[in-house]
């Protein structure tokens, strides 16, 4: 866990699951660092939600994390070790499903058939069964990932919004 003041950190990934409060994160430390934000969705999808080939989107992933400066929002666990290998802070936010869950049923009926900020053009904000039970399963099934790529580099592992709002504060 760092202890380091925010001000230093010139490259800060933020990871977990969805609904956990990624982008609002991002989008906090963004105003208040002055960093350039990156939302890993807009950067991924294509139209459609169509899948980019595997090389596209390694080659675009590297040439991301390349930039100096950033805050990189997105867990994409695939790519995760080389960005948590670039990144002076990983900020790990792992909140528990009952907390994401509700967040991404209240996110669906606000924006449903829109397309985010934080999204790709073309990718408008839809629910399915599969995404239902990769937000459940999350934990399970990707933390563990999350854990190894993370470890032995810079990172704080926040558990709850109240975790969150104190870092926050604490950091400045």
């Amino acid at each position: 866990m760092s202890d380091a003041p925010i001000q230093v950190w010139q490259r800060i990934a933020i990871v977990g699951g969805s609904g956990g409060g990624k982008s609002t994160l991002a989008r906090d430390l963004a105003v208040r660092t002055k960093l350039p934000l990156i939302h890993l969705d807009q950067a991924y999808w294509r139209p459609g939600w169509k899948i980019p080939p595997p090389g596209d989107w390694t080659a675009r992933h590297a040439a991301l994390i390349a930039g100096p400066r950033w805050i990189i929002d997105g867990t994409f666990a695939s790519t995760l070790p080389e960005r948590a290998a670039a990144a002076d802070l990983v900020v790990f936010l792992d909140l528990p499903r009952w907390h994401c869950l509700p967040r991404v049923l209240w996110r669906v009926m606000r924006s449903h058939g829109k397309v985010r900020a934080d999204m790709a053009l073309g990718c408008p904000e839809r629910l399915d069964a599969a995404f239902l039970r990769y937000v459940w399963t999350f934990q399970k099934r990707i933390n563990p990932r999350i854990e190894a790529a993370i470890a032995g580099h810079d990172h704080v592992r926040l558990r709850s919004q109240h975790e969150v709002d104190g870092w926050l504060d604490a950091a400045f």
